[in-house]
């Protein structure tokens, strides 16, 4: 307990810096309008069944041959549509250096609506090509933009991705009376371990997909809660929420109370005073022999 205060004052050193982190990772993309546009650009030319002009946007890439195929498949995929509907999703920029030359690429995801279906449009392009550098169209269903099991996507959730959300419950409950119980009792540095018992919510995740295995540590707060969710792509996440501060607190809070003072019963007995020494008598000397 000597050492207390400084400890605390690195947790919360730390969880300062994790947040910091964690809100880098929060910030929104600039979407691109240039490759929006051959985008736009490209799916016109497939609803439209215009050969030419969709080419013209991707013949750095593929044959004119190559293009009539995959022309002719997406119009069978979208159902010899004529409308369509088109929102960001990601968009992700690079540089590089190849052949001694900078290269700056731009790779963008959009939701692609056509009638009751959803496709994906991955689409990219860098400074060494004119227009697309790529170009794919994949299911809704079969990317890793679809899920279940977190909050707002529980449909066709399974019995063990409804206890992972529920059992954040058990989390908040815990924070709560931990709260409680802080702010009744008297104990050591109760501002700071309110704050601890607020902030020091973290998040264990594991990521499991067809060629990755990632492991990360987050605040609760800013990125995440307990979840089993289950991408379309086949991406696996299991992610558990604990409230370290507040089981922290519970498990020191004996040692945390302050303990009252020892009452005093009854008047205190004064302490007894040894009486003065006596003075010598008038006429004695001091070895008790009378003078002559």
């Amino acid at each position: 307990m000597k050492h207390m205060g400084r400890i605390m004052m690195i947790v919360l050193a730390l969880l300062l810096l994790l947040s910091c982190m964690g809100c880098s990772q929060l910030l929104d993309a600039v979407e691109d309008e240039e490759l929006r546009g051959y985008t736009e650009a490209m799916l016109d030319a497939i609803v439209e069944n215009d050969l030419d002009a969709g080419y013209a946007l991707i013949d750095d890439v593929c044959t004119k041959a190559e293009f009539r195929s995959l022309l002719t498949a997406l119009r069978q995929l979208f159902g010899n549509a004529d409308t369509y509907e088109l929102e960001p999703l990601a968009i992700y920029r690079n540089r590089s250096i190849q052949d001694g030359e900078t290269v700056d690429s731009v790779q963008a995801s959009y939701m692609m609506t056509v009638g009751t279906e959803r496709y994906v449009i991955d689409v990219a392009t860098h400074s060494t090509c004119e227009n697309l550098a790529a170009f794919y169209v994949t299911p809704y269903e079969k990317t890793d933009y679809y899920r279940t099991g977190e909050l707002g996507a529980m449909e066709g959730a399974n019995a063990l991705q409804w206890v992972m959300l529920l059992s954040n419950l058990i989390s908040i409950a815990l924070v709560v009376f931990a709260l409680i119980d802080a702010c009744r009792r008297k104990i050591q540095r109760k501002p700071l371990w309110i704050v601890l018992i607020l902030l020091a919510l973290v998040t264990v995740g594991i990521t499991l997909g067809a060629t990755r295995l990632n492991f990360n540590f987050n605040l609760a707060w800013l990125l995440g809660y307990s979840a089993l969710i289950l991408y379309g792509g086949g991406t696996t996440v299991f992610r558990v929420m604990l409230p370290l501060g507040a089981i922290l607190y519970f498990i020191l809070r004996k040692q945390l109370v302050v303990k009252p003072a020892p009452e005093v019963v009854g008047e205190p007995i004064p302490e007894e005073q040894a009486p003065p020494p006596s003075e010598p008598e008038w006429g004695s000397n001091q070895n008790g022999t009378d003078a002559e």
